[in-house]
């Protein structure tokens, strides 16, 4: 999915602080400056799910970097989300984010682990 499809999930403060922590690294890979692919690999989610909205989510994934098909890095992450739903979905979202899930708080942290393996 595409950056920009990725912020309609976002409330717009946080959508705004995505893109200007991210800008720099978004321009260089859409004018084909990176040599590196980013993939996410093994990903789990754990929705926490509140009374009222809203409610939490955290996940773990693997990000890794590839160059000329070969696996060069790979990071694991730990992600805390807070998000709500929207009580009624906008049509330009409905083929995007047909759940109306806004995302309201995000904040990732690298897994630092010794020795091999997790």
């Amino acid at each position: 999915m595409p950056t920009s499809e990725c912020l309609c999930f976002l409330t717009p403060q946080v959508a705004n602080a995505a893109y200007a922590e991210q800008a720099e690294d978004v321009a260089a890979t859409a004018v084909g400056l990176r040599d590196e692919e980013l993939h996410v690999e093994d990903v789990a989610v754990r929705i926490l799910p509140q009374p009222a909205e809203p409610h939490g989510t955290a996940a773990t994934f693997d990000l890794v970097r590839v160059r000329g098909g070969e696996e060069v890095a790979r990071e694991s992450w730990s992600v805390s989300m807070r998000f709500s739903f929207l009580p009624q979905i906008p049509a330009e979202l409905v083929v995007r984010n047909p759940m109306g899930i806004v995302i309201s708080f995000l904040q990732g942290h690298r897994i630092v682990t010794s020795g091999e393996g997790r």
